[in-house]
């Protein structure tokens, strides 16, 4: 008598796979049209092939509790890597699942900045990871009253306040070759600040910048600056490492 073939068992969807697919699916669309991260989608795929078609007996469920919980880790314990925006509404969802994190956060020094914003709008956060250091920012356009506001109240918190032609200035002084420096140490140009790709290569007269902290440190940097455009109206809040 002939062997018959193994037959080979078909993955079947029941109706509680289909709900439970559902419910992943909107709430990942959700999780990304908010935070622009793709980890609820990763994490929840995994657990549901784990734990939808895996045998729950004995020694299985030993090894499912212990896949389960190595996912949750790699997913949800590190900080996101980056999250950007232009959407002022989402931010504060944004803010909050960046707090979960010990890496950067909202600075204790941020305004309110939420019903100042006129215009444009842009949240730029990367989270510091092994050498890299990271950075937390938000620009956006307002009128003329509340840049004078802003110039204001951060100029009597400013510990050094300076143009960006100033700074370029500076900063040519302090990339000078050993003897030839003029400026001291720890000068402006020596401040390393996260500028975003506004004011790349700025070096306007007009963009006034107001540090309220700094540590000098080229490799580690910790900045905290304000950068206010009075001409057009403009506020970059910025804090790199």
């Amino acid at each position: 008598m002939s062997e018959q073939p193994a037959v080979k068992k078909r993955i079947r969807l029941t109706k509680v796979h289909i709900i439970a697919l559902a419910v992943i699916a909107m709430l990942s669309a959700l999780w990304y049209v908010l935070l622009r991260d793709l980890k609820l989608l990763l994490v929840s795929t995994i657990l549901f092939c784990l734990w939808g078609f895996s045998k729950k007996s004995g020694r299985n469920v030993i090894l499912l509790i212990l896949a389960t919980a190595m996912t949750l880790w790699l997913g949800f314990g590190t900080a996101p890597l980056s999250v950007s925006s232009q959407t002022l509404w989402k931010y504060p969802f944004q803010r909050a699942y960046i707090g979960l994190y010990q890496n950067i956060a909202e600075p204790d020094w941020f305004p309110d900045f939420a019903g100042d914003v006129k215009g444009g709008y842009e949240f730029d956060y990367m989270a510091s990871m092994l050498q890299g250091t990271g950075h937390y920012s938000v620009y956006f356009e307002t009128d003329g009253e509340t840049v004078k506001r802003y110039a204001q109240d951060f100029s009597k918190q400013a510990k050094y306040s300076f143009t960006f032609a100033e700074y370029a200035a500076s900063k040519r002084t302090s990339d000078a070759p050993a003897g030839t420096k003029q400026e001291q140490k720890n000068s402006i140009g020596d401040i390393s600040m996260y500028v975003g790709s506004r004011y790349d290569g700025c070096s306007s007269a007009d963009v006034q910048v107001y540090v309220l902290e700094t540590n000098f440190d080229f490799n580690h940097p910790h900045t905290s600056a304000v950068m206010i455009d009075k001409n057009n109206n403009t506020v970059f809040l910025s804090r790199l490492g």
